[in-house]
């Protein structure tokens, strides 16, 4: 069976950011619990990527997989425009709730791309609608934020979508002075704010978008929350509207329910993305949450004014439901100190490699769940050789592990057994001595 649903995969499949000219082996998913995907040989697999960072509270949890089953025999689907259900409402009123926001509201889509485009279309018809004209959108350089044609333009600086000129939307970047451990800039990000400071006040700028404190597959860069926390003082100083995109960061991810409430209290964002581990993992789900203030913008007696924007599975319901108990249990005691404990357990024994690999590893850094380190030097590029020996390697010794051009990191379900973890760990020390030394 093994052998026939290779080919068949081959002949009918073509698999996402996969260069299939270069002969890689697929994993023959078959089952998954907790922190572990199995092959159809009952062969284990330690995720540590929690599967594309959506499988937070791990696979198959038992309480989601009843909320999702039971929705399923109850309300499958129903038009979003015109209709309403207690999935739906029940999930925006925890989401705004965790938010911080007491009068805001919640805007359904299906996954992290169309969510910032969402974003960015509330920001900039909010204005259209008030009469301003501010068309520019400021962006980090090295930022994702998903591959839609206009979240490509965001996350142009990537080098992800080389293959696409810009397209309508008016972007300019940000650079995005780096921390790690036992290091930071204070001046390189003064400068920066000052360079924001000068495009803010121009007046034609409608939004900055970013991935707070931790930009993903840009490589897993880390910024402080001094500097972040001092570019949405200076928008909120000029009217430029912030949007964060917590698809990767947020639920839980930084140590905190979003990564944005590390910041100081006067540096909150106007819009908010979420999805990844939204539904529990199982299902596409996403959310834009924004302030009544912006929402008020779109009232009138005219659709000319209404945000005309939708999808097919807007606020699914089975979705939804898995959402409702993925927030509960983001919410619970115990998920929240097995998220301390594995901070703490990546620290131990991911981030100790530095120490045992001066000349191999450097820049650790971690935030909650999210732990990071660089070979050194610098030299390997998103999918090169050595990037593919590793991860060939680590499927090899059961673990679901890509690194990101020359940054191993570690992402994996808040629930992973200490000891499992420091094996893990001992076989990403294995795979530096045998192809990076």
């Amino acid at each position: 069976m093994s052998s026939n649903l290779l080919e068949r995969d081959r002949k009918a499949v073509w698999h996402p950011f996969t260069q299939h000219g270069i002969p890689s082996e697929l994993l023959r998913a078959a089952r998954a619990q907790g922190a572990h995907v199995f092959d159809d040989t009952g062969k284990q697999y330690l995720d540590l990527m929690s599967s594309w960072w959506v499988s937070i509270h791990g696979h198959c949890h038992p309480r989601v997989v009843e909320a999702i089953s039971q929705q399923a025999a109850t309300l499958d689907h129903v038009l979003f425009a015109g209709a309403t259900h207690e999935p739906a409402v029940k999930l925006a009123e925890e989401l705004l709730d965790l938010a911080g926001i007491k009068a805001g509201k919640v805007f359904y889509t299906d996954d992290g791309s169309t969510a910032v485009e969402t974003a960015v279309k509330m920001a900039l018809q909010y204005f259209g609608n008030r009469g301003e004209k501010r068309t520019k959108i400021v962006a980090f350089e090295n930022a994702y934020h998903g591959d839609t044609f206009g979240a490509m333009t965001l996350g142009q600086s990537t080098h992800f979508f080389t293959a696409f000129p810009a397209t309508a939307l008016e972007v300019e970047f940000l650079p995005v002075p780096q921390v790690w451990e036992g290091h930071t800039d204070d001046a390189a990000e003064d400068a920066v704010v000052a360079q924001f400071e000068e495009i803010a006040a121009r007046g034609d700028c409608a939004a900055v978008i970013f991935e707070p404190l931790v930009q993903g597959a840009g490589g897993m860069l880390f910024h402080s929350k001094r500097f972040l926390s001092a570019i949405v003082r200076t928008a909120k100083k000029h009217g430029v509207l912030v949007i964060a995109d917590e698809i990767m960061t947020g639920l839980g991810r930084t140590g905190e329910v979003f990564a944005t409430d590390h910041l100081d209290a006067d540096a909150r964002p106007d819009i908010l993305c979420a999805a990844k581990g939204l539904s529990g993992g199982m299902l596409p789900l996403a959310v834009t949450i924004t302030h009544d203030f912006i929402y008020d913008a779109f009232i009138g007696e005219t659709f000319s004014k209404a945000l005309a924007h939708g999808h097919s599975y807007t606020a699914n319901p089975i979705a939804c439901a898995g959402g409702v108990v993925s927030m509960e249990l983001l919410r619970d005691g115990a998920t929240i100190q097995a998220r301390d404990a594995l901070s703490d357990a990546m620290r131990k024994h991911f981030l100790g490699l530095v120490d045992r690999y001066p000349d191999l590893l450097e820049k650790p850094r971690i935030l909650g769940g999210v732990a990071a380190v660089n070979l050194a030097p610098e030299s390997v590029e998103y999918g090169s050789t050595v990037s593919r020996r590793l991860q060939q390697f680590y499927h090899e010794r059961g673990l679901i592990l890509r690194p990101v051009g020359p940054v191993i990191y570690l992402m994996p379900p808040y629930k992973v057994d200490e000891q499992e973890l420091a094996d893990a760990c001992e076989v990403v020390a294995e795979s530096l001595e045998r192809f990076v030394r």
